[in-house]
């Protein structure tokens, strides 16, 4: 069939499975799972969504702090056509109620220390399908009869790789990523697996990526920093990724040394935390071969500060409907220095006035992009609407 030759992004770890099976792709708290041992829990994760009438194309929310499984349900969604609803634990239960009405989720997988949420969303918009997520402790005490146990769930499925009776990949729905932009209501953005692909092999430019690569995910994974731009690409490359619900400032610089990171990707306002908080030259970072940074406004001081200190940290710029869209080579971070440097490989952009006219040097205006980074539109009413 034609579509079988589209890509799928849950078919990444598959094939890692088989060339590095015992290879370490994800560490959580100490343990490791190898990639023989994530493409089982995914296997497991997608029979089992299946045994519950998940069809392709059905929404699952999710209510989850970073953790493995957060990973987990990420490539079972992808491979057997699920969409994932990443929801943003920051929110009020009216944007989360919000979020899950729009979308039609009718699943929902979330974190047991948002049980009390889970619960209220529950009585407001019945779901078919709870799992719940026990991240901190082996089981979650007193679970309601309405919410299935996660690790419970994966232990009486097969991990066999899941059949399914359609082809899920391409151009078909992956994400539908929440954003409000400047608009009001919050819009999901419809992110499809060609989509990914090609932030990916955006990412393994502008990352210089290798099978060898050791990531830290500190950005929260309902976030498209640290779902699109830091987890997936470093797992496509058959690298590693370390997340943890949370990190303190300290313990961001303990774990590179210890695991010896290789790329740093954090918020500008992270690394002036450890600046002013962490005694940064008593850690060894010489395993770190580049430090990026982005998402919000980046204080030149900030960077110079680093440099000072021999890190040099460059910038990359994007949005959630088209993820990064510019990037400050490496080799440029410090001659240009606070820029966010030149557009994607992959994709189109633009800066153009009122009329559509490209602005001169120095003159400001508004970005457009073009190109398979792009979003396919947004949803509303339960349908695609391609405005915005």
């Amino acid at each position: 069939m034609k579509g079988e030759t589209l890509v799928n992004v849950g078919d990444w770890i598959r094939k890692w499975a088989t060339i590095q099976p015992h290879k370490t792709a994800v560490i959580e708290e100490g343990t490791r799972y190898s990639y023989h041992d994530l493409n089982r829990r995914i296997n497991r994760l997608s029979n089992f969504l299946l045994g519950t009438g998940l069809k392709k194309g059905d929404r699952v929310a999710v209510l989850l702090r970073n953790c493995h499984e957060y990973i987990e349900i990420f490539f079972a969604l992808s491979k057997i056509g699920g969409v994932l609803v990443p929801l943003n634990w920051r929110l009020v239960l009216p944007e989360l109620e919000f979020i899950i009405k729009d979308s039609g989720a009718r699943f929902i997988i979330f974190d047991g220390d948002f049980i009390d949420s889970a619960e209220m969303l529950q009585k407001k918009i019945p779901m078919d399908v709870a799992i719940a997520c026990a991240t901190d402790v082996p089981r979650i005490e007193s679970l309601p009869d309405w919410a299935v146990d996660y690790e419970v769930s994966l232990d009486g499925c097969s991990d066999s790789e899941p059949c399914m009776p359609w082809f899920a990949g391409g151009e078909d729905a992956q994400i539908l990523m929440y954003t409000s932009g400047t608009t009001g209501l919050p819009k999901g953005a419809i992110l499809s697996h060609r989509k990914t692909f090609f932030n990916v092999l955006n990412a393994d430019i502008y990352f210089n990526l290798t099978s060898y690569d050791i990531v830290i995910i500190a950005r929260p994974m309902f976030h498209s920093g640290g779902l699109i731009v830091d987890m997936v690409p470093v797992l496509y490359k058959g690298g590693t990724v370390i997340v943890k619900s949370r990190f303190a400032f300290a313990e961001i610089l303990e774990t590179a040394e210890q695991y010896k990171v290789t790329i740093l990707e954090l918020p500008a306002t992270v690394y002036n935390f450890m600046l002013e908080e962490c005694d940064i030259d008593r850690y060894d970072l010489s395993a770190i071969k580049c430090c990026f940074t982005g998402g919000e406004r980046v204080p030149v001081a900030l960077l110079q500060a680093f440099a000072e200190k021999g890190i040099i940290i460059s910038q990359i710029y994007g949005l959630t409907e088209a993820s990064t869209i510019f990037w400050l080579p490496i080799d440029k971070a410090v001659v240009k220095m606070g820029s966010v440097g030149q557009p994607v490989v992959h994709g189109e952009v633009r800066i153009v006035d009122a009329k559509g006219r490209h602005v001169k040097t120095g003159e400001i205006g508004e970005i457009i992009v073009k190109g398979p980074i792009l979003m396919s539109g947004y949803w509303t009413h339960r349908r695609p609407r391609a405005d915005g």
